[in-house]
């Protein structure tokens, strides 16, 4: 135990005296904890807001709907013609919930709608509104969507009864409509007044963003009273979907055996092909996505800690060399390799120690940052919170690659000779046998394969990928070389301090490669953020482009 507290206090005391390159180590390492723990964040939050409350996203336990119909994700079946629910089949679902005691609510669905204020110029402004032509008395069957203006008041209680709508936070923003304002809609010359704004993510998010709800997500929608609406509206002589909620505390099982009950009546007595979505299954998939988007994300910050660990190597090549003497002087008074290498093997515990500290600090105060692109990418807000095991997981990755790196600079260490003392000017760096050096790299690429195959639950993956990291490391660092060397035969012009940085520069064209890569890790940690959200709008673009059958509409 003396012994441990030795090689600490000893590489503590080095590591003070080397401040500058100390504080070198520890911000390539801080970078990719940094990248780590916010990404890991942002990860845990998209899982939150992707299992948490499935039941309000689906509005129900069940959620009915014809593929004919305009709905969610659906296909057309051209050899069917049924596009609402008849008065029979609906009978048949309210007695079958009825002896259930389950709790049933009917809605009509449109989209493309134009929705504008009264005095609004609306020529070449693209518009695709989806309406919801609701009971107020019985949507939505889960919790109430509560209005944002006037705040507080959930949407049944906006209508009054009279030709009203309540209009979505984008398209009140979009239309500059407020509350009070009268606004023209569509297929009818009936002026409606807008009772209320509600938030967005009231009817959007991931699950929005693959059909015809994607306009609600983009554009924004509309609730209606189906009750007088209806009358004043052209639509469907009935509703397109009906939602369904089981007594508190049913089970998976009971979800399920459900649909298949419900799935019988309405497709074999009345031979209409519908489709069923259930909380069980989109726990499911939401689950499977969220994992998913999770391993991507935290695999991102990986790199960036790969990055940060040439850092390490770096660093502590240069302290080796700046204290040869030093080592050989220890040698000599007894000291074994084993033994000098426990030392610098400290020296890489406390940089990958105090990197990660602040790496862990920073990444904390990112993810707030990250929650923002993650919003955008399913399209669902995000709620920021404060996940310790996200900052435990970037503390340990940090110190774990920190040590996997030193590998290489204490075997370096550990060749330095006893009788280097007696040449004081020689500060040559010893070279490490084949064997060693293959070790060492072979036990890197064990070491870090493990670290990634438990990220993305392989570890023969793993192992690959970083191994073709390493090599992608490997063939950057190489053409910083190639680059460091041309910049050096750069002409000084008779600028003395020019031609000494050149000079500088070709004598240690390797060390000075590595650290530019390594100051690439912090660039890395920041941009794999933003390419979250870059990716996001690509992906989102691309699928408005899917909806709309291209990216330009003519009508």
């Amino acid at each position: 135990m003396q012994q441990l507290l030795f090689y600490l206090q000893y590489a503590a005391r080095n590591l003070w005296r080397s401040r500058r390159w100390s504080a070198f180590a520890i911000l390539s390492v801080a970078a990719g904890v940094a990248a780590v723990v916010a990404l890991h964040s942002l990860g845990l939050a998209i899982s939150d807001s992707l299992t948490e409350n499935i039941r309000g996203s689906n509005k129900g336990d069940l959620l009915i709907y014809l593929p004919n119909s305009s709905s969610p994700g659906a296909v057309a079946d051209t050899s069917r013609s049924e596009t609402v629910f008849s008065a029979a089949q609906r009978s048949a679902v309210a007695s079958w919930a009825a002896e259930n005691n389950a709790q049933v609510t009917e809605l009509t669905f449109n989209n493309g709608m134009q929705v504008a204020a009264l005095d609004a110029q609306t020529v070449g402004r693209l518009q695709f509104i989806n309406g919801y032509f609701i009971d107020p008395a019985t949507y939505p069957l889960t919790d109430d969507i509560i209005a944002s203006d006037p705040p507080g008041i959930p949407v049944g209680e906006l209508f009054q009864g009279g030709a009203e709508v309540v209009v979505s936070s984008n398209l009140a923003k979009s239309q500059d409509i407020a509350v009070g304002d009268q606004v023209r809609v569509s297929s009818t010359e009936t002026v409606f007044t807008v009772r209320g704004i509600v938030p967005t993510e009231a009817q959007a998010g991931l699950r929005q963003i693959t059909g015809p709800e994607i306009f609600s997500v983009f554009f924004g929608f509309v609730y209606f009273d189906r009750a007088i609406a209806g009358d004043i509206i052209p639509m469907n002589n009935g509703p397109n979907r009906m939602n369904i909620n089981l007594p508190d505390g049913a089970t998976p099982e009971q979800i399920l055996e459900a649909e298949d009950e419900l799935y019988d009546i309405l497709s074999q007595r009345f031979n209409t092909y519908v489709q069923i979505d259930t909380t069980v299954e989109l726990l499911e998939e939401n689950q499977f996505i969220a994992d998913v988007l999770g391993r991507v994300i935290v695999t991102m910050g990986l790199g960036a800690m790969l990055i940060g660990g040439i850092g390490i190597i770096n660093t502590m090549l240069v302290l080796v060399r700046r204290r040869t003497e030093e080592i050989a002087a220890l040698k000599t008074f007894g000291l074994r390799g084993r033994q000098i290498g426990a030392m610098f093997m400290a020296e890489a515990f406390w940089l990958g120690l105090v990197g990660s500290m602040v790496g862990s600090l920073v990444g904390v105060v990112l993810s707030g940052f990250a929650n923002n692109f993650g919003a955008t990418l399913i399209q669902q807000p995000l709620t920021w919170r404060f996940y310790p095991e996200a900052v435990l997981f970037g503390l340990v990755l940090g110190l774990v690659v920190s040590m996997v790196f030193g590998v290489l600079p204490v075997i370096t260490a550990s060749r330095v000779r006893p009788a280097t003392i007696l040449r004081p000017n020689e500060t040559v760096i010893p070279v490490r046998g084949v064997v060693q050096s293959l070790f060492a790299v072979l036990f890197v690429v064990l070491a870090l394969g493990v670290i990634a195959g438990q990220i993305i639950t392989s570890t023969i993956g793993g192992i690959i990928l970083v191994t073709a990291t390493l090599a992608i490391l490997g063939l950057l660092t190489l053409l910083l070389w190639i680059i460091v060397w041309l910049v050096g035969k750069f002409p000084a012009f008779g600028w003395v301090d020019l031609k000494l940085a050149l000079r500088n520069l070709s004598t240690r064209r390797f060390r000075t490669a590595t650290t530019l890569l390594a100051i690439s890790a912090g660039m890395f940690a920041l941009s794999s953020i933003v390419f979250i959200g870059e990716s996001a709008r690509s992906i989102l673009n691309f699928t408005l482009t899917e909806s709309l059958g291209g990216n330009v509409v003519i009508f």
